[in-house]
């Protein structure tokens, strides 16, 4: 069984980085980048948006749902997916005005669709929001609201945009009804250690255990091996089950792949940040004309938040080897290379 997990997960691994390398290498202008953003998003958002509206209408609770299958299967991997293509719905609502699409040489009919369709990207996006409530994942909302105020952050009207979301969620909370139970639920986050439920008390005890296993294979375990091998590590006496998932993407790391696995997953991240932020800079020094400055800086701002919100979100949920993230990776390499050529022009090297 170890070895058929391993092969699996090695498979998986080699179809990421795929993702990233075709990504980099396939997407050779804003045009195209636009559309593979379009597509992703709707396709994904389509589901998580029809899922909000729904339990808005009818004030469902998807929380514990056992038949949501895909890459990010299960409810909370369900919610997590959908918190960081939120940031990619904002971006395409951003992008896809008439001067944005113009500058991008859309045909005329394209642009007069589009600039049509963005308010339907909005409705999809409010009922992506409600998704995550329905859905009562605690570290999706968490890492979701942090990576929307990271956002509003950024934007250099962030007061204005605090303001009309502030008035916005008055009038709304008056007019829509949360879940039953989902405020104490939300509040179980903060929780002391007496008072948490038994999935919050687990998590420590699969993190201990991860690092348990990494001290006794600093090289790991191999990829998805975690549960197969932590009957023989747990230390609980079986308390809280067999054969369990450890809950974290970074701990996922540590357990399948080492210390030296989870610091390349760490540097990875760092690189990312480091490198948007670089884009950001570059892009205020080399692209003059406003429409294509507010595409990169609209984009970074997005992709910035992505990598925030799984950062944090996956803190809670065993999600590393998911497409979107390292779809986040590639996106990254791919208009670092655009926003490099503009500077190389700048410079008269090309």
């Amino acid at each position: 069984d170890v070895i058929i997990i391993r092969t699996i997960e090695a498979f998986d691994a080699i179809i990421f980085l795929l993702i990233v390398l075709t990504t980099s290498r396939v997407v050779n202008s804003e045009k195209v980048l636009l559309n593979l953003l379009l597509v992703v998003a709707l396709s994904l958002g389509f589901y998580s948006g029809k899922g909000g509206i729904n339990a808005l209408l009818t004030g469902a609770s998807y929380y514990g749902q056992d038949n949501l299958g895909g890459f990010m299967s299960g409810s909370n991997a369900y919610a997590l997916g959908t918190g960081m293509m939120i940031f990619i719905m904002i971006f395409c609502y951003q992008a896809t005005t008439r001067g944005v699409l113009e500058y991008l040489h859309f045909n005329s009919r394209y642009v007069w669709l589009l600039t049509k369709f963005r308010y339907i990207i909005l409705v999809i996006i409010c009922g992506s929001i409600y998704n995550i409530i329905a859905l009562e994942s605690r570290g999706s909302f968490l890492s979701t609201v942090i990576g929307l105020l990271f956002l509003i952050l950024l934007n250099k009207k962030r007061f204005r945009i605090l303001a009309l979301i502030g008035i916005t969620l008055s009038i709304a909370l008056t007019v829509i009804s949360l879940p039953e139970g989902y405020e104490d639920r939300i509040k179980s986050i903060f929780a002391d250690k007496e008072e948490r439920d038994h999935s919050a008390a687990g998590r420590p005890h699969f993190w201990s255990t991860a690092i348990k296993m990494a001290n006794h294979y600093p090289l790991g375990v191999g990829p998805g091996c975690f549960p197969a091998f932590y009957n023989d590590f747990d230390s609980s006496g079986g308390e809280f089950g067999f054969y369990r998932s450890v809950h974290s993407s970074h701990f996922q790391i540590l357990a399948d792949a080492g210390y030296l696995g989870v610091i390349v997953w760490i540097l990875i991240y760092l690189v990312a940040g480091y490198k948007l932020i670089r884009i950001r800079s570059l892009v205020f020094q080399y692209v003059s004309d406003p429409p294509k400055q507010d595409f990169y800086i609209n984009l970074s701002n997005a992709l910035l938040c992505v990598i925030l919100v799984f950062f944090i979100g996956g803190s809670f949920y065993e999600l590393a080897y998911n497409d979107i993230i390292w779809l986040t990776f590639g996106l990254i390499i791919t208009i670092e290379m655009k926003i490099k050529n503009l500077k190389l022009t700048e410079r008269g090297c090309i």
